[in-house]
């Protein structure tokens, strides 16, 4: 079969990554997607489509290996940047060589990363072992965070106050760390911003800056996110400047990046950086809504090597807030079809039903639901968002 169009590879076809496939469709590639379920969503508006383990760079690079492809690329999901980087080495093509990509999704070799560069970052030792535990809980100190060195999405991840919880905490990270080792951290104290960023030729262009409101400890999980960050002007130059020295600390070129920081008494402090746009549909929807810009096509471009310009980017206001409510078994649900009717909210979902059982807060994974505004500015989104969460009833017992 012979291939007029030039074709574009893109790992993962999930529902959050469906955005790619339908813009790189739109741009007048040839779209090959990779997924390791049959039934992705993104399958059918792909041009040719392969099931596989999107982990396994060597059988990805196998099933393409004689499409030659222009890009390759995935948006916005963790597992497939190290696949990503190798596909993109093996054929010559744009994007993070496979070290930045072990800098990007191990956590520990990323503290290293910082550290060498003397960026502000929390102490930090790494263990595999629960003999290993013992010997280094009481040298980090308390608060502490124990987390995988390779997961995402806050799974695994703990806040451990006393000696008495670390076992625990330990236990829930390494059973979902891929390597089974652990990160031990000195906790930070503050409130969350992250900077949303691309990188192209070395050159970092900052696009955005939101806050986070999260659940209490032992398990931090984002409940809202907001654009652009309301921090005092040198809080948020100082964010940009460590977000600049961060993503070059682990040798990341040709990204979109997403860096998550702590504001402590002593100023910004890195909490995690990832080579790929924020998860969810933070990258997608909000980022381009906020900065008036196409992400997904910028991603593409800069995965292509085109040469990227961006001469203004605005802030508007966005919100992404996921409405919670107590454990227990859902009784009735209600305001949701009002909600989507509210002006300027852009979607409204909810991933339960009546009878359905809602768990404690530990991942993303027990989220019930999201809700996204959009404003001209942060105080008109956070209003609507208010609004909205007002208007949805749902009753547990």
């Amino acid at each position: 079969m012979v291939i007029q169009k030039l074709p574009v590879v893109i790992i993962g076809a999930g529902v959050f990554q469906l955005p790619a496939i339908i813009m790189a469709k739109k741009m007048g590639f040839y779209v090959v997607a990779i997924d390791g379920a049959a039934n992705a969503v993104g399958f059918k508006h792909a041009d040719k489509y392969f099931v596989a383990d999107i982990k396994n760079a060597e059988l990805c690079i196998k099933l393409i290996k004689d499409l030659d492809p222009v890009a390759v690329f995935a948006l916005s999901t963790e597992v497939a940047v190290v696949t990503v980087a190798a596909i993109c080495n093996y054929f010559g093509l744009p994007g993070i060589t496979p070290e930045a990509a072990l800098n990007s999704t191990n956590k520990r070799r990323m503290r290293e990363c910082f550290a060498r560069e003397n960026l502000p970052s929390p102490k930090f030792t790494a263990i595999y072992t629960t003999e290993e535990l013992n010997d280094k809980v009481d040298i980090i100190g308390f608060p502490q965070v124990i987390k995988p060195v390779d997961s995402a999405g806050s799974r695994g991840v703990s806040i451990v106050r006393s000696k008495d919880k670390a076992s625990e905490a330990f236990a829930h990270a390494k059973s979902h760390s891929v390597s089974g080792e652990v990160l031990i951290e000195k906790y930070m104290d503050g409130v969350e911003i992250s900077v949303e960023a691309c990188v192209q030729h070395n050159k970092v262009t900052i696009l955005s800056l939101s806050d986070k409101v999260r659940t209490p400890p032992p398990y931090p999980l984002d409940t809202r996110v907001i654009f652009p960050s309301d921090k005092e002007k040198t809080i948020q130059d100082r964010a940009k400047e460590i977000a600049e020295r961060a993503i070059h600390s682990c040798g990341i070129d040709n990204a979109v990046i997403h860096i998550e920081m702590m504001v402590t008494s002593e100023g910004p402090k890195l909490v995690e950086l990832a080579a790929r746009g924020a998860g969810f549909h933070v990258f997608s929807k909000l980022l381009s809504w906020v900065c008036n810009i196409d992400t997904v096509k910028l991603l593409i471009d800069i995965s292509l090597g085109r040469q990227v310009e961006l001469s203004e980017i605005k802030q508007r206001g966005a919100v992404l807030s996921f409405p919670g409510t107590k454990p227990g078994v859902i009784q009735s649900i209600s305001g949701l079809e009002e909600v989507r009717q509210l002006p300027g909210v852009e979607e409204a979902n909810l991933y339960v039903q009546e009878g359905d059982a809602v768990r404690e807060l530990r991942s993303g994974a027990d989220r019930i639901g999201h809700i996204i505004t959009f404003g001209i500015d942060r105080q008109s989104a956070v209003q609507i968002a208010d609004e909205a969460e007002k208007e949805l009833q749902i009753e547990v017992a």
